[in-house]
């Protein structure tokens, strides 16, 4: 019944046998029959017990990312919720397995120069930039910038640079506003004045009052006029740092994936796709360090 699955898959924190009889418009004992086939072949899952049972898909990855092809104004509109700021729960066994044991790391000047052209790179790429792995370098290693490639993301490449290069030598969480400033400085180049990757001087490294931020259409409360997913980027690296732990640098890092599971965490709370992400990301980011396990 590839309908009732598709149903089910557009509620990625599951739905109640009620919801889906009504929707179907069918009996309770004949949709019990059916949930019952589909739980024993697989495809769906049952979580809670009593009137809290819902039915959820078995690829609840495939179901989010299915549930954010919606159009925004058909899906819950997300509120401020303090409780999802709370460090727990944190990584999941499994997550833990994943990301193995790590030996402490102090990288050499060629390693950090490599992580530098890595995050910085990709970073810019997840904000929408053009430079490629070999265009950072030769910005980076000779400053010389890519012929045909806008001005802006250029300095939205050298701006990662700096921001990181003062967040490795100062790895406070109130580094923050600093690491802000960086990123989004303009340099006073009327050039770079209308890009979106800027800002002016009285927004920078400063907590914006407060006003709607959209993240594909999706309000939530964040920090910063502009700048806060970069921001971040750079600054998840702090407890790593200070643990004496390969920083991650998100190199191929899939863009909708990412914009998936930050959406995923705004509107529903749901952090299993950024875990996902996560782990993903930072184990390429290790080996690209060469870090040996």
């Amino acid at each position: 019944m590839n309908d009732l699955i598709e149903f089910i898959n557009g509620f990625p924190q599951g739905v109640s046998a009620g919801d889906i009889a009504r929707y179907f418009k069918i009996s309770r004992t004949t949709l019990n029959r059916r949930l019952k086939g589909e739980v024993a072949r697989g495809t769906i899952v049952v979580s809670g017990k009593g009137p809290a049972t819902r039915y959820l898909s078995a690829d609840p990855l495939s179901a989010l990312r299915l549930y954010f092809e919606k159009p925004h104004t058909e899906r819950v509109v997300a509120s401020y919720r303090e409780a999802q700021l709370e460090t727990e729960p944190g990584l999941t066994a499994d997550t833990v397995n994943q990301l193995g044991a790590l030996p402490g790391f102090v990288p050499g000047k060629r390693e950090l120069t490599r992580f530098l052209i890595d995050f910085s790179c990709a970073s810019s790429l997840l904000e929408g930039g053009t430079y490629s792995l070999l265009d950072t370098q030769a910005l980076i290693e000779y400053g010389e910038k890519a012929a045909g490639k806008p001005l802006e993301d250029a300095f939205l490449v050298l701006n990662h640079k700096e921001a990181f290069e003062f967040l490795y030598d100062n790895p406070r969480l109130n580094a923050i506003f600093r690491v802000h400033e960086l990123l989004t400085n303009d340099h006073d180049l009327p050039e770079l004045a209308e890009s979106r990757h800027f800002l002016a001087k009285p927004f920078r490294g400063v907590a914006r009052e407060y006003n709607d931020v959209d993240i594909t259409l999706s309000a939530y409360l964040q920090p910063f006029q502009d700048g806060n997913k970069r921001t971040s980027r750079a600054i998840c690296n702090v407890p790593l740092l200070r643990a004496g732990l390969p920083p991650i640098s998100f190199v191929d890092f899939g863009k909708r994936d990412y914009i998936v599971s930050l959406l995923a965490f705004y509107e529903l709370g749901d952090v299993r796709l950024a875990e996902r992400c996560f782990a993903q990301a930072y184990n390429k980011s290790v080996t690209r360090l060469g870090v040996k396990r």
